[in-house]
């Protein structure tokens, strides 16, 4: 803040989405869908947590904005 010169930022509070068939890839940092690529062996990046098959080791859940909101601010 102080680097940009602001003297207040407002943030909002974000809940997971569930049952959401959207993922984010951490390694691509990319936004997909989850029956369309991530789990997916045809995926360059694609390595399963257990090291066998099932869930990639870089795909996280999405999140949205909720009404909930902080300001942050310097004196």
């Amino acid at each position: 803040m102080q680097d940009k010169d602001l003297k207040s930022f407002t943030i909002l509070e974000a809940k997971m989405v569930k049952n959401s068939h959207e993922f984010y890839c951490s390694e691509l940092m990319a936004v997909g869908l989850t029956k369309e690529s991530c789990g997916s062996t045809e995926c360059d990046t694609y390595d399963p947590r257990n090291g066998v098959r099932g869930r990639c080791r870089y795909h996280r859940n999405t999140y949205e904005p909720t009404d909930i909101e902080k300001i942050l601010k310097i004196n």
